[in-house]
């Protein structure tokens, strides 16, 4: 998404100090969303309903295609920070300029792919990207050979320890061959003899944490919805490793040399826009598997043994294991949502930090986090309700999907903040009654029940579909207002019928 104005002004640094607070926590078994109450109704929602059956059949079914990768392979999947990440492999800037050469071999023949033209097989061919155009392969180089050469004692990749003299097109190795440069990246980029700058590697990473974050999200549904341990030790080898690297992330380093990113020239693993989807995905999924860190003997002795092989400092107790993931994870994610690393369009910051939030479920900082969400100089949500939604529920944005996800957004933060049982200082549905308008917003404007105009900055031209107005988004808006003009909206948004919305999986009934 596209970013909408300027950073918020930087926060009070009373307020900055308390994200980076760490104190030692209590081993808790479940977060503030993820109750032990919700997961068990879940669990037992699956054993009698075949909708729910089939939800938990879906979670297993996705995980099952990763559980043969070896936790070692998992661990080492997690790059560090000084491995470089961009989203365009040739957008650069020369004399001032921005120029996008396209695929180093056929050039603009590639740009009818797509903005994101190069899909890679993470799993199956590492390190290679490969133009769905002409077909031609980059690097040419053996980067994985390169990467390995380069670990350093933390088990991170470190370009200056690596070994340059693997550095050449593998199927030129004759040092007098002209190609034997061709198309080699180091992790910084291939020139050309134009002095185009060619990102490979960097782009494959974006993508590589783009897969990884994936995966952690997939084992830690299936365990949420198993509660089978497998799953659990799978996410909980790949959390840990990020908690350790994660704090050491920095875009900035590579935006300062123009590797084309998202957002302004903040942010971690992504720029500041994207990011906010990093810290949300990364929360929720440590909050899924807390439980799946009581009994759990393989896990912790998997983990000990990395302790000794790499300096990353002590491992192997349940207690060391989430005071990393709150640290490096959850207190993290929201000192980068206060510091504006994480900053994105309305709702996604307020978001993500509520996911830090809720998951940690620990006072004084899931107050203070929560607090953060509605202060004026902070997340601002009573500020965005009152002067930038209107009466009818449209964010001030252009075009509808960057419109209309304001309330998306926001309703997220809503729902969690209505459900979390820990915080009743500031409610969006009983403090802001217009803020209901979102929920119709996207079915008012639907033409002929078919689609939502397909208007401003769209997606691609002639594309068709609705702008949140589908049925379960308006029965999310019934569930928490029992307003009965959102029901019957959601009852003609499901082909007028109740039939199959509105299930919630983790209620008693």
């Amino acid at each position: 998404m596209r970013y909408m104005g300027t950073l918020l002004a930087m926060v009070p640094a009373a307020v900055a100090m308390l994200a980076m607070t760490m104190p030692a926590n209590a081993v808790r078994d479940y977060g503030g969303w993820y109750t032990q109450e919700r997961v068990e109704n879940l669990r037992a929602n699956c054993e009698k309903y075949d909708w729910a059956k089939g939800q938990r059949d879906a979670a297993a079914g996705s995980a099952k295609r990763y559980m043969e990768l070896s936790d070692d392979f998992l661990w080492k999947l997690i790059p560090g920070q000084k491995l470089p990440r961009a989203i365009d492999v040739s957008m650069n800037r020369i004399d001032g300029v921005q120029v996008r050469p396209g695929c180093l071999k056929c050039g603009h023949d590639i740009d009818k792919f797509g903005g994101y033209p190069y899909n890679p097989d993470i799993l199956g061919k590492p390190w290679k990207l490969t133009c769905p155009s002409c077909g031609a392969v980059f690097p040419t180089n053996d980067f994985a050979k390169y990467y390995e050469s380069g670990i350093d004692e933390t088990g991170a990749f470190d370009s200056e320890k690596a070994d340059r003299s693997l550095l050449f097109n593998a199927e030129h190795p004759d040092p007098k061959d002209p190609l034997h440069k061709y198309g080699v990246d180091d992790g910084f980029g291939y020139f050309d003899k134009d002095g185009n700058r060619f990102l490979f590697i960097a782009y494959f990473n974006w993508k590589q944490w783009t897969f990884i974050r994936s995966v952690v999200s997939v084992y830690a549904r299936a365990y949420l919805y198993t509660g089978e341990q497998k799953y659990a030790d799978k996410a909980l080898v790949m959390l840990d490793r990020i908690a350790d690297l994660y704090p050491d992330y920095d875009i900035r380093p590579y935006t300062t040399l123009h590797y084309y990113h998202s957002g302004g020239n903040a942010g971690k693993v992504e720029a500041n826009i994207w990011e906010c989807g990093v810290v949300t995905t990364l929360a929720r999924s440590v909050e899924m598997v807390l439980s799946g860190t009581r009994d759990a003997p393989e896990l912790y002795a998997f983990l000990a043994q990395k302790a000794k092989e790499y300096e990353i400092g002590e491992k192997g107790t349940r207690e060391l294991l989430v005071q990393n993931l709150d640290d490096g994870i959850l207190r993290e994610g929201a000192k980068a949502v206060i510091s504006g690393d994480a900053r994105g369009n309305q709702g996604m910051h307020q978001y993500a930090i509520t996911t830090c939030a809720v998951a940690l479920d620990q006072n004084p900082e899931t107050e203070q986090w929560l607090d953060w969400v509605f202060a004026p100089d902070g997340g601002n949500i009573p500020g965005v309700i009152v002067g930038g939604i209107d009466r009818d529920g449209v964010g001030a944005e252009a075009a509808p999907g960057y419109s209309m996800s304001w309330g998306g957004n926001i309703g997220q933060v809503a729902d969690m903040v209505s459900d979390y049982a820990g915080y009743t200082k500031h409610d969006v549905y009983r403090d802001f009654p217009q803020f209901k308008a979102t929920f119709l917003g996207g079915f008012n404007i639907v033409v002929m029940g078919y689609a939502t105009p397909n208007i401003g900055d769209a997606g691609s031209c002639g594309s068709t579909g609705k702008v949140v107005a589908g049925a379960e988004y308006i029965a999310r808006g019934y569930k928490y207002l029992k307003d009965p003009t959102i029901g019957l909206a959601a009852y003609y948004a499901n082909r007028q019928s109740a039939k199959g919305i509105a299930r919630d999986s983790y209620h008693s009934e």
